[in-house]
């Protein structure tokens, strides 16, 4: 089994380093290579943050096409999972310009306290993590959907990210991980952008086990949902879902 964290946050040092090094259990983080360093939020954790915290009671249908009733827990849940699959269809630099026009609307303070939770791991953290055994790898620069850029943009993201990580760390990076990571959020130019960068493997956040003779630029995880019950999670690492379906 591999243990796996996207993105870089802050708390993959804080609270995953102690429990998996006291456990003796070695893990990978993937690090959004343009956040290390910086008080950044990214655009999903602006909109989360602003959908539970706002006193409204709906968002217009102006802004993203429908309407979303914001009066309960259940409605605010399904308002982010809806507006976040909307978002992530389109290129980045249109899905800030959204996320800052649905942040106006809600009236969110940028500058919440609460929102100094969501931080990402210094240079300095993800040097000493290194020293202590854990592994790294890439996730692009600015973690854009990479099937909706640019082939150029591509190119940046993906170049650019494997080398600033080695910058910090002093080694060779060998992993990436898609942002998102569906199917839809790759495609045959990525993956060739991927591998002409000298990645040895990429991961995905399609959901499955990881099997020998798989594509070594499409390996599947077995994503883990916070609302799950431990029961449920107990059932799908174990590969018990995996076998009943095939």
């Amino acid at each position: 089994m591999a243990i796996t964290f996207d993105d870089g946050y802050a708390n993959t040092y804080t609270h995953g380093l102690p429990v998996l090094e006291a456990l003796g259990m070695p893990f990978t983080v993937f690090v959004t290579t343009g956040f290390t360093d910086t008080d950044h939020v990214t655009w999903n954790d602006r909109l989360e943050f602003a959908v539970h915290a706002c006193e409204g009671r709906i968002l217009n249908a102006r802004l993203m096409g429908e309407d979303f009733r914001l009066a309960s827990p259940a409605g605010r849940r399904a308002a982010v999972s809806r507006l976040k699959t909307l978002l992530k269809r389109r290129p980045l630099r249109k899905v800030e310009k959204d996320v800052e026009g649905i942040l106006a609307t809600l009236a969110t303070d940028p500058d919440d306290a609460r929102l100094k939770c969501v931080r990402y791991l210094t240079s300095e953290q993800i040097s000493e993590m290194s020293r202590r055994g854990v592994a790294f790898g890439a996730h692009t620069v600015t973690q854009p959907i990479l099937s909706r850029e640019t082939p150029e943009r591509v190119l940046r993201e993906v170049n650019e990210s494997k080398s600033a990580l080695e910058a910090v760390i002093g080694k060779p990076i060998f992993a990436f991980a898609y942002p998102n990571g569906r199917r839809e959020d790759y495609n045959d130019t990525v993956v060739d952008t991927v591998k002409r960068a000298g990645f040895g493997a990429a991961l995905t956040s399609v959901y499955g086990p990881a099997r020998p003779g798989d594509d070594p630029y499409e390996i599947e995880r077995i994503v883990f949902d916070g609302r799950w019950p431990y029961e449920v999670f107990e059932a799908r690492v174990s590969g018990v879902l995996c076998a009943l379906r095939s």
